[in-house]
């Protein structure tokens, strides 16, 4: 018994399944990372950094990014430091 013609149609499914289910997962791990607050703050820093260098005059104003200050429990960040 030839179990080719078998064979070859659940290849050609798997062939369609496989990008399927790669695609689910895309969408599953977009739409978890779009909620994170990881990304929100990511897109936030990016509207910060957007708005003051097109907005505020470059040779009145400075800005100063993820500044990194030690403290005593170590270390903390600044995003935006904007100096006039």
């Amino acid at each position: 018994m030839d179990f080719t013609p078998i064979i070859n149609q659940i290849w050609n499914m798997l062939g369609y399944l496989i990008p399927l289910v790669i695609f689910i997962i895309f969408i599953a791990l977009l739409k978890y990372s779009l909620k994170s607050p990881w990304f929100k703050g990511m897109i936030g820093e990016f509207r910060v950094n957007l708005l003051a260098q097109s907005m505020l005059d470059k040779h009145q104003y400075h800005l100063i990014k993820n500044l990194t200050l030690p403290t005593e429990e170590g270390t903390t960040q600044i995003d935006h430091i904007i100096v006039s």
